[in-house]
């Protein structure tokens, strides 16, 4: 039991529950820049406007859309998300990071991120109290998901 408890991968699940809030955070602050310079570039309100995550020729894009449904800006949400993760690998203790990096085998963390969103989308707009809603969209239909499944989406 207690060599249960001490395993690299039951450590590395408690280490990812721990980082969860800073991550939450960065994730936030990256979306609140992207709909605040969408709205500066383009004169919009940035609490009118819609971000959505899909794939797109092979790359996780993100695109932000006013209410009229005409794209403000896009961008390689992938490689952004990869470079935030090897940001947070940074400031993980050693062996945990040696273990990280040993289930990860070399894989490309933006490929994984495009094919987390094959066959869906993901909506993403303020709500009335200025917090995310993340809207998963796919052929069966659209359902509200929370921050935690958002980034499920993403586990490597």
């Amino acid at each position: 039991m207690l060599k249960d408890l001490l395993s690299p991968e039951v450590q590395l699940k408690k280490y990812w529950k721990r980082q969860r809030p800073k991550l939450k955070d960065d994730l936030s602050a990256m979306m609140d820049d992207l709909f605040l310079q969408a709205a500066d570039q383009c004169e919009e309100n940035p609490f009118e406007l819609i971000l959505i995550l899909s794939k797109q020729k092979g790359q996780a894009i993100a695109t932000v859309y006013n209410r009229q449904k005409s794209a403000l800006i896009s961008m390689d949400a992938g490689q952004l998300l990869q470079s935030k993760f090897l940001e947070h690998l940074d400031m993980v203790p050693t062996a945990l990071k040696n273990i990280i990096l040993e289930k990860l085998e070399g894989q490309d963390i933006a490929s994984n991120i495009v094919e987390a969103l094959k066959g869906k989308r993901i909506l993403i707009h303020y709500d009335k109290n200025e917090a995310f809603v993340f809207v998963e969209v796919t052929k069966q239909g659209k359902k509200i998901i929370d921050i935690n499944t958002f980034l499920d989406n993403f586990e490597f």
